[in-house]
């Protein structure tokens, strides 16, 4: 082969290494992506293509499946045996037996089948019909295990489960979409004070070069240039803080947005966050606070989870109960149950039977009994606890929120005051009646002013997220 023929092939080869090189760390590697936000589309975003979000509705298929599987247990069930025996040439015996079993719901056993005997050395009591021997029996709980047994619970408590898992996956969302929202705001008032900071400095080098124009021309004195550049610099100082503090935020909120092929999007800088929280009233009405047991994720567990161990506690209760089983089986001949017009059946083929077992000092039984209780007894202090958390949560919340709304009101009146101020020194300075010193301190307070309005702003939608959060009610 000769060499240009071989580099060639090489080079191709590298080439496609590349290539698929390159295709992997894409398909591995969150890319950026500019996206107009507002905390309602966030929130939509999240609930469709976050992973937490998709690991929590598993929860409701995986109560499906606990319900189909408790379900089983009340299957009915196809069985057979069969048992022969030859020796020196002697059919010593043949046994088998067919049937179907079910467990019905009110605890019996009810059993269709058909054995089968032949041999020269049978039990006796073996001995059965040329042709086989049908058979229908029922075996009756008459006291321990006659109103609740263990497959019985094992279904009440898979149907109680989904409405536990439900409640559980609403807490996670719950709580994931309050985290992504003080990020949401936080990225908000970031890029809300870097657009102030870019227009002081705008305002600030315009104005530099003006004053350093009435100093060449010998309207403006020499300071008046030092006093108009440190402005400049000082705001070019604070937009080093404010992009680093817009780069933090960026990526906290990226933690929260990812595609619908299930990767993670890290947000772009030219991303724009919008102002449009969900309307919510924040007076809290009598009802919601008197209903905030049947309706928070937290408390709803709770609950789900009282009914679940009620269930258990009433399942050790039966072991107080001796258990006695009544079996009855109706024998027939060949394929029939009759063997003529005038034989009763019922009355003359039967097999029938009685166990009865009860333990003398009842430890286990009052042991389990009593371990029940308690944990019923935990998990409703757990929800008394709880719940008083969550009330006095609740009114820390709103009083909180009322106090910021009156703040942010207020922010909203200075920054229109320190408006006016501002731009009633720019009309004495053009006039010659204020100086530059004047002029940077009003524009300060200014943009300071503004710079809070826009911390209060965001701090007062967190506080509504967080009453909603409170009131489990986020994403739901």
């Amino acid at each position: 082969m000769k060499p240009t023929i071989l580099k060639n092939i090489i080079t191709c080869l590298s080439l496609v290494i590349i290539l698929f090189s390159e295709r992997s760390i894409q398909a591995q590697v969150s890319y950026d992506t500019i996206v107009v936000l507002n905390e309602e589309r966030m929130t939509d975003w999240i609930l469709q293509n976050h992973p937490i979000v998709r690991q929590a509705n598993i929860l409701n298929q995986m109560a499906v499946s606990e319900r189909r599987q408790a379900s089983g247990a009340f299957d009915p069930k196809l069985y057979g045996d069969w048992n022969a025996k030859s020796f020196d040439n002697k059919n010593y015996f043949q046994q088998g037996e067919a049937g179907l079993k079910m467990d019905a719901w009110f605890g019996a056993e009810i059993k269709a089948a058909y054995n089968y005997t032949s041999g020269i050395y049978l039990n006796p009591e073996n001995n059965l019909p040329a042709d086989g021997q049908p058979v229908l029996g029922l075996k009756i709980p008459l006291l321990q295990g006659l109103f609740i047994d263990q497959r019985r619970a094992d279904l009440f408590k898979a149907r109680n489960l989904a409405n536990l898992n439900a409640a559980k996956r609403d807490e996670v969302v719950n709580n994931l979409i309050f985290d992504a929202t003080v990020a949401f705001w936080d990225w908000y008032n970031a890029k809300k004070g870097m657009e102030v900071i870019e227009e002081a400095i705008e305002v600030s080098r315009l104005r530099f070069e003006a004053v350093k124009e009435g100093f060449l021309a010998g309207d403006k004195p020499a300071i008046d240039t030092v006093e108009a550049l440190i402005q400049l610099q000082n705001w070019q100082n604070e937009l080093f803080n404010a992009n680093i503090k817009l780069n933090k935020t960026l990526l906290e909120i990226s933690n929260f947005i990812w595609n619908e092929e299930g990767q993670p999007v890290t947000l772009s800088p030219e991303s724009r966050p919008l102002d449009e929280s969900p309307g919510f009233e924040s007076a809290l009405s009598p009802e919601i606070l008197n209903n905030i047991t049947q309706t928070h994720p937290s408390l709803r567990k709770y609950i789900f989870k009282q009914k679940e161990l009620e269930v258990d506690l009433r399942l050790k209760r039966e072991l107080f109960k001796p258990q006695l089983d009544v079996e009855y089986n109706l024998l027939g001949s060949g394929f029939s149950f009759q063997n003529d017009v005038s034989d009763i059946p019922f009355y003359n083929n039967y097999k029938w039977g009685a166990t009865f077992s009860f333990p003398l000092f009842l430890r286990k039984a009052s042991g389990s009994y009593q371990l029940a209780q308690l944990k019923l007894l935990e998990n409703d202090l757990g929800r008394q606890q709880k719940e008083l958390e969550i009330q006095n949560k609740i009114n820390q919340i709103s009083t909180e929120l009322d106090n910021l709304e009156q703040s942010f009101a207020n922010m909203q009146e200075l920054v229109e005051n320190y408006t006016r101020l501002f731009e009633g020194e720019q009309e004495k300075f053009s006039i010659g009646e204020s100086s530059l010193f004047l002029i940077n301190s009003r524009e300060t307070k200014l943009l300071e002013s503004r710079l809070k309005l826009f911390k209060t702003e965001a701090e007062l939608n967190k506080t509504k997220s967080k009453l909603r959060w409170a009131l489990g009610q986020l994403g739901i």
